[in-house]
């Protein structure tokens, strides 16, 4: 009975290895269940279970099966071997290893169980080990190629990236359609800087597959490595073809092209690249735009930057890049933004400077006292804060105490703060003062330059003594230049003090060809009477300088000292003779015609001179002039328009001389036709001539002739023409059609100021805007903004921009202080308005406004009896026409509260009497 119960049980063991060697793994299993339940004590039955389970995935089931096998034949080799394998697979790394480890001892040493044995030791960080047993299978199976992978990979991991590429180049051997094993060959040799076999790599795989995107980015890869930058763009030019080019490739392709300063190139690279969400290749194409001056594009490209990667460094460049392309406004906002988080020196002093450009003085004065408190003691920041707050904000209080604290830091220049004290002291009527701080001037400290400053202050301050001693020192320097002698020269001369001239003639042979200190010297030479050596001096000079104005008047002065008025005539005549004609020549030999013989005499000698040469231009102006000084306007006016084709002053000349003699018909047909060549010359030419005959508007149009072309101040006096005219509408629309058909945007600037007239300042501020940004700054433009501002009711904004203005000339500086003026005392600033209005007093011509402001100011009893002396004060000393500012003040004196004022002008025109 028991031999019949084994056999069935026999059978179907049999049964379940026929089925397992035919991989029907669950049928196996179910085969063997009952026979394991049958005879639980069978070590077959236990292992083919596990066996057939482990097959199937069920690798908790397949364990507790070998379990059993094994604890019924604990040194059944294929037993442990299997249950290794099971908790390999369980990811029990120790167990396996130990499992395994013993299999391998026993006899099962095959390929696969060395292979897991290693990777349980490298999982368990047996590292050792592991490396022992790939070691040893390897060179039991060294075509292995999972062994070889497995070590090369533990190889790679331990930093000997040398030895795993020589493992991973076997594995390749063996298996070379292995994408992955190739790859991680590739980085392998990248990791062990082996780039050059990298590279015969990467080519020789590329020959047999050159669609493999992959390869070629692991080309270019290797050429940055080698550093042969054109072979790495031709790579990522060909990736680019197959649409194939990552973000980091394209940095480097825009970075080589950087580097040849292939700018075009990088910019054409970027716009294909715009959409890219790397903020660096937006950062290349933004350097590329920002050096071939394409400023938008650079702004779009740093904004997309910034947008994707907000660092201080592309918002320094940002700032940077809207300071370069003149939008100083923005430029101050973006500085401003870094300051939140940066407050260095540089983007301090950067932001103030943008700040100051784009009309925001305030803003601009504090970043700069914010910059002096970071460094207290440097003597450059603060004369740079006393500087600015003089000139740009008219605010001499902070540049006295800023040029104070400077005067006393360790490192100070004396001289240059005292100086500047002085200066400023002396335009806020502190004369006194100014005085002391020029007699302490420490003159051996001096330079040049500063001697020559202190030597004309002193002069304006009636210093004399402390004039002529400057002026000494800069004639004894012998780094000071001709001009800068001349200078000294003619204050000593103009005090008399010509013993201290006694160097002059070492100086002339120094500067034989100077023509200043020349003149200089034959007006020294006169004053000491050597009547002929001062004719001779003038002479010889002459001779090199003919052109020269002060040389001929210089000449003609000693002659009628001498008693020879004719020898001027004659010397002249000699230059002509040698020089030829030229204006200035001519115009004097007529003036030395008119002190010998009367303006009666040199119009005959210059008509005489005119019927020798009437092709002459010179001569032709000349006897204009004579006819002019005579009194016989019309022929002069006759003369200068004839002189128009050759003289581009010759036109004014006619027109005044038509309006002295009562013909303004005649000057105004002058200006309609002497008007530049320009697309509106004939229309203009009409309007010209439907204007009413009136000096005042004549003049007006005079502009047209004056300002250049199409300019702003051109288009402005074009507006002003039919604003006179009463055709205002008109002009508006023809101003429009030159912007728009004619494409002459300057022509914004004429009708902005139609619209400032016609009370609409809104739609002139917006003209203005439209302006290309050349134009923006000119003094014009930036008038009629203010103006627009102030009428619109923007007054720190009206302010702003009033105080931005480029020039240094005195009709354009007093219109602006006026305007300051009036935006100060809107504000209710008294003591700012009054010293702007003293400056347009002081700028030059005839300032209604100011008086009137000042006036009104003293009738509200906004400013001290103090500060309208000093300010009055000042612009007496200042103004060409101080009769103007005297009856001023004598008006204000009549005030409640000024009367003391009286004495003031009492005082000056005593003064004036006795000069």
């Amino acid at each position: 009975m028991i031999l019949l119960g084994i056999m069935p049980a026999r059978a179907d063991l049999a049964q379940a290895e026929k089925l397992i060697a035919a991989g029907q793994w669950a049928e196996a299993e179910r085969a063997l269940l009952p026979l394991v339940a049958a005879a639980p004590g069978s070590f077959e039955a236990h292992f083919l279970l596990g066996q057939a389970r482990y097959k199937q995935g069920k690798l908790s089931a397949a364990a507790d099966s070998l379990s059993i096998a094994r604890s019924l034949q604990p040194q059944n080799v294929p037993a442990v071997q299997l249950l290794g394998y099971v908790r390999f697979a369980q990811k029990h790394y120790a167990t396996a290893g130990a499992l395994l480890k013993y299999a391998v001892e026993h006899g099962a040493g095959d390929a696969l169980t060395r292979y897991r044995l290693g990777l349980a030791y490298q999982h368990t960080g047996e590292t050792k080990q592991a490396l022992d047993v790939f070691y040893r299978a390897v060179v039991r199976y060294p075509e292995e190629v999972p062994i070889l992978a497995a070590l090369a990979r533990l190889e790679s991991k331990q930093g000997e990236h040398g030895k795993a590429s020589y493992w991973f180049r076997k594995a390749v051997a063996l298996r070379p359609d292995s994408t992955a094993l190739f790859y991680e060959m590739i980085d392998a040799l990248m990791a062990s800087e082996n780039y050059l076999r990298a590279q015969s790599e990467l080519k020789q795989r590329l020959t047999q597959r050159p669609q493999d995107t992959e390869c070629w980015h692991r080309l270019g890869e290797v050429y940055e490595k080698l550093g042969l930058s054109i072979e790495a763009r031709d790579v990522y030019l060909r990736l680019q073809r197959m649409g194939a080019l990552r973000a980091s490739e394209a940095r480097g392709l825009l970075a080589s092209y950087l580097r040849q300063g292939e700018w075009a190139t990088v910019v054409g690279l970027y716009r294909q690249l715009s959409d890219s969400p790397d903020a660096d290749i937006h950062e290349a194409g933004a350097q590329a735009c920002i050096a071939l001056g394409m400023w938008d594009e650079a702004l779009a490209a740093l904004h997309n930057a910034i947008a994707i990667k907000p660092t201080v460094k592309l918002q320094r460049t940002l700032a940077e890049t809207y300071k370069q392309a003149g939008r100083h406004d923005e430029a101050y906002l973006a500085y401003r933004e870094l300051l939140k988080t940066n407050t260095d020196e540089a983007t301090l002093g950067a932001a103030a400077e943008a700040a100051l450009k784009s009309g925001r003085t305030e803003a601009g004065l504090n970043l700069l006292k914010r910059l002096a408190a970071t460094r207290p003691d440097n003597y450059d920041i603060r004369a740079l804060v006393a500087t600015t707050a003089e000139r740009a904000a008219h605010d001499r209080g902070e540049a006295l105490l800023q040029w104070y604290i400077a005067s006393q830091l360790p490192d100070a220049d004396v001289g240059e703060s005292r100086l500047r004290l002085a200066e400023i002291a002396t335009a806020a009527g502190y004369l006194g003062w100014a005085g002391r701080q020029l007699r302490d001037l420490p003159w051996a400290e001096m330079s040049t330059e500063q001697l020559c400053a202190a030597a004309e202050l002193a002069d304006s301050l009636s210093d004399i003594a402390t004039a002529q001693t400057a002026a000494e020192a800069v004639l004894h320097r012998h780094d000071a230049a001709a001009d800068q002698l001349a200078a000294a020269a003619d204050l000593l001369l103009a005090h008399c003090a010509t013993e201290a001239l006694n160097v002059l003639p070492e100086l002339c042979k120094k500067h034989p060809k100077h023509a200043e200190l020349l003149e200089v010297c034959a007006r020294w030479l006169l004053a000491l009477h050597r009547y002929d050596r001062a004719i001779q001096t003038c002479r010889e000079v002459l001779l090199l300088h003919p052109h020269e104005p002060r040389l001929y008047a210089t000449l003609i002065d000693c002659c009628e000292r001498a008693g020879q008025p004719q020898l001027a005539m004659d010397v002249i005549t000699m230059v002509i003779g040698y020089e030829g004609l030229n204006p200035v020549a001519t115009d004097f030999l007529r003036v030395a015609y008119e002190r010998a013989g009367g303006p009666e005499c040199a119009t005959a000698e210059m008509l005489a001179l005119l019927r020798l040469h009437p092709d002459s231009p010179e001569l032709l102006m000349s006897a204009a002039r004579a006819l002019a000084t005579s009194g016989d306007f019309r022929r002069a006016a006759e003369l200068y328009e004839q002189a128009i084709p050759k003289s581009g002053t010759a036109a004014l000349d006619a027109v005044d001389c038509y309006i002295r003699a009562g013909l303004p018909a005649r000057a105004r047909d002058v200006i309609a036709l002497a008007i530049p060549d320009t697309p509106t010359r004939g229309q203009l030419g009409k309007l010209v001539v439907t204007l009413p005959l009136e000096p005042a508007i004549i003049e007006k149009a005079l502009g047209l002739l004056k300002a250049q072309p199409n300019s702003v101040a051109y288009w402005v006096t074009v507006a002003k023409l039919y604003e006179a005219a009463d055709k205002t509408t008109a002009g508006i629309v023809h101003l429009e059609h030159m912007v728009t058909t004619e494409d002459l945007p300057q022509a914004l600037a004429g009708e902005a100021y139609l619209h400032h007239s016609t009370k609409k300042p809104t739609a002139a501020i917006a003209a203005l805007e439209k302006l290309p940004v050349a134009d923006r700054v000119d003094p014009e433009a930036v008038l009629l903004l203010a103006a627009c501002h102030l009428a619109d009711g923007n007054l720190v904004a009206a302010g702003n921009v009033a105080a931005s203005v480029p020039s240094v000339e005195p009709d354009v500086q007093r219109r602006a202080a006026e305007i300051a003026g009036q935006v100060a005392m809107r504000l209710g600033d008294g003591e700012a308005a009054l010293a702007h209005f003293a400056r347009a007093l002081s700028a030059g011509g005839i300032s209604v406004r100011a008086a009137e402001g000042i006036a009104e100011l003293c009738r509200n009893r906004a400013v001290s009896l103090f500060a309208v002396q000093r300010e009055l004060g000042q612009a007496y000393r200042n103004t060409e026409k101080p009769a103007g500012v005297l009856a001023l003040a004598a008006d204000i004196a009549q005030l409640p509260g000024y009367a003391k004022l009286g004495e003031w002008v009492d005082g000056r025109r005593e003064a004036s009497d006795v000069e």
